[in-house]
């Protein structure tokens, strides 16, 4: 649902209210937070969502904890880019360091 609603012009308000209703529509129930940022208030990590809209080019980066349906327990981070076009070579340097880092405490 995110990845469709993704696009030059959303806000990230908007963004976590989908995120949010999905989880409602689907009998869940509870999140934790509104951690979504983009562009320039991705980096430092945890802030909350905006009024910011979202630029082409940017990445979007959100964190969660949520009670979802049937009770589930999640905590759910994704990162995302807003096309059109492909990300950087830096953003896709950023996100190979942070998938290597997840991969090496999985060990």
């Amino acid at each position: 649902m995110l990845k469709t609603a993704l696009r030059p012009g959303v806000t990230e308000v908007q963004l976590w209210g989908l995120l949010n209703y999905a989880n409602l529509a689907n009998n869940g129930d509870w999140h934790e937070g509104r951690m979504l940022a983009s562009g320039p208030r991705i980096n430092p990590w945890m802030q909350e969502a905006s009024p910011r809209r979202v630029e082409s080019g940017d990445l979007v980066g959100l964190d969660t904890d949520m009670i979802g349906p049937l009770g589930y327990c999640a905590d759910i981070s994704r990162t995302l880019h807003c096309g059109p076009g492909q990300p950087t070579r830096r953003q896709k340097q950023l996100y190979r360091l942070a998938l290597d880092e997840i991969e090496c405490n999985l060990k």
